[in-house]
């Protein structure tokens, strides 16, 4: 399964909830797992970002279904239109994931998964600070995100040749 693992139930609600995110949610005891997107509703006339999210689950490899709405108390209902029941494994594996970050926690036997797009803007995420955190750049600034400060490796040295007249960088790669 490719993408970031989270591993701060901050940053996961702060993705959850930024707009336009896709995140992997894997349990470790049973090795299952499902993708879903949440996006923010808009309002049709005006653009402006609504306290409204709606859920939607991967299923049947590339189709996205939708589940579910995320009101504007954060909680996760299922509606008239959703193409899941309530016994339905993708939406109790849903429920229990939001009732963990809801109480600031990852629930036991999770992995969650961004796959490399900004949760706000769904743009690649290049630098190592936005994989961190599932954020672009400018997407972090707007939110107010501060990166943690990295701190730069020593410059890196070619090794003296090896027996096979290669040098090594420090990655342990031929140059």
């Amino acid at each position: 399964m490719q993408g970031h693992v989270m591993i701060e139930p901050a940053t996961i609600r702060q993705f959850t909830l930024a707009g336009l995110a896709t995140l992997t949610i894997k349990s470790l005891r049973t090795n299952k797992h499902y993708t879903y997107k949440v996006k923010q509703a808009e309002d049709r006339a005006t653009g402006e970002k609504q306290a409204l999210w709606f859920v939607y689950v991967l299923a049947n490899g590339d189709q996205y279904l939708y589940a579910g709405v995320l009101n504007q108390f954060e909680a996760f209902k299922l509606t008239g239109k959703s193409r899941f029941s309530e016994g339905a494994e993708s939406i109790q594996a849903f429920r229990y994931f939001w009732a963990g970050i809801q109480a600031g926690q990852i629930k036991p036997q999770l992995e969650i998964r961004h796959e490399g797009r900004c949760g706000r803007c769904g743009r690649e995420l290049t630098t190592p600070e936005s994989v961190d955190t599932g954020f672009g750049p400018d997407c972090a600034d707007m939110l107010g995100i501060v990166w943690a400060v990295r701190t730069a490796p020593a410059p890196a040295t070619a090794a003296a040749p090896v027996s096979d007249g290669y040098a090594e960088t420090s990655w342990g790669q031929p140059i």
